[in-house]
């Protein structure tokens, strides 16, 4: 096993060692584990095979998704390989960029879009593509098992999908031959909290630059986590103008002034800043 996956490895056994993920949870699988911007209610439908959610926004007109989660045993075996993170859980920055994004839908419209690092569940740009009129959407991950439940969510939701405008595919951020295809393809770029790995820092950065088109930009939802966000960020001056924004969005805001009374809750860990990535 090479030192990045050790590094993984490490990383997601120490967060079930010290309970702060449980796989199995319907809704609370972190210490903090949601802002709560978007209800989410399980499915009881014994003709679907594995765990099935409905994330909801009664605010933002009553908008809705049904995603299948992995409910697999964590052990060695099924988080080896690339970064498997996505598969524990929605993490609370993918919660406020779904929210942040199906807020601010009418921004998509006729864009081309790629979410980077989607996770198994792709949420924030499923939501774009159920909710907007993108021309286009593109749902990636390195890991094999989130692009398959990705696809699987696609299809469950196909009824909100104008076309077959809305996709998946496996893209590694190292690997050039994974984005080739898609070079200067892309208007808007969306990720979320995929900054806590550094050594990965200068793939995601390459990966952007030959994604987006002249003049597009990227949107990345994360906390500090102490230096890494200002680490990223400075690489990233180098081949984008960069935007820092702490306060986006009234409710967000609203939402972290009431986790700061809890125990569970912090700042530099939990509360994801967006960062406005323009390429030059």
């Amino acid at each position: 096993m090479n030192s990045h996956a050790k590094r993984r490895w490490k990383f997601l056994k120490d967060c079930i060692l010290t309970r702060n993920v449980k796989v199995d949870d319907d809704v609370s699988v972190r210490r903090f584990s949601t802002f709560q911007l978007l209800e989410v209610e399980p499915i009881d439908d014994k003709r679907r095979e594995g765990k099935w959610l409905r994330y909801e926004s009664r605010e933002l007109g009553k908008s809705s998704l049904n995603i299948r989660h992995l409910t697999s045993d964590v052990s060695p075996s099924n988080l080896a390989g690339f970064n498997n993170t996505g598969n524990i859980c929605v993490w609370p920055s993918e919660e406020v960029m779904a929210y942040y994004c199906l807020k601010q839908r009418d921004s998509f419209d006729g864009l081309a879009v790629c979410e980077l690092g989607a996770g198994m569940t792709g949420l924030a740009a499923l939501m774009v593509g159920a909710y907007s009129n993108a021309a286009e959407i593109l749902v990636t991950d390195g890991n094999s098992q989130s692009v398959q439940n990705i696809e699987r969510n696609i299809e469950a939701n196909e009824f909100d999908f104008a076309s077959k405008r809305v996709k998946s595919s496996i893209l590694l951020w190292e690997c050039e031959a994974d984005f080739k295809e898609w070079a200067g393809h892309f208007d808007v770029i969306l990720c979320a909290d995929g900054l806590f790995f550094e050594d990965s820092h200068d793939g995601l950065i390459d990966t952007m630059k030959a994604l987006l088109k002249p003049k597009g930009y990227a949107l990345h939802f994360a906390p500090k986590r102490k230096h890494t966000l200002q680490a990223f960020c400075k690489k990233a001056e180098k081949n984008f103008r960069v935007e820092i924004t702490e306060i986006y969005d009234a409710r967000v805001w609203q939402k972290h002034q009431q986790a700061l009374t809890l125990s569970s809750y912090d700042p530099d860990l939990h509360y994801p800043l967006m960062i406005r990535l323009e390429k030059y």
